[in-house]
């Protein structure tokens, strides 16, 4: 350690982990959500007359993916090939 240097205290440790644990909860639900975020917007572009293969592009996924995700939409599951 260097000198002058005191070590972390615990409990600013303990608040650290608390907080990356919340980012996490946070990074996972928004996860969860974007295939349906995906689904719903590019259904509003579909119907404005944008083609599947722009609207991947623009997304910056591929066609199937936007597929899967409207698909899902259509459906209210998130993974289609899951249900049952």
């Amino acid at each position: 350690m260097a000198a002058g240097r005191l070590p972390p205290h615990p409990d600013d440790c303990r608040e650290d982990l608390r907080q990356l644990a919340e980012r996490r909860d946070e990074l996972l639900r928004e996860q969860q959500a974007w295939p349906i975020d995906l689904g719903d917007a590019a259904a509003r572009a579909k119907a404005a007359g944008l083609s599947i293969t722009e609207i991947a592009a623009v997304a910056g996924v591929t066609r199937q993916t936007v597929y899967t995700a409207m698909t899902a939409r259509e459906v209210g599951h998130p993974c289609p090939e899951k249900r049952g």
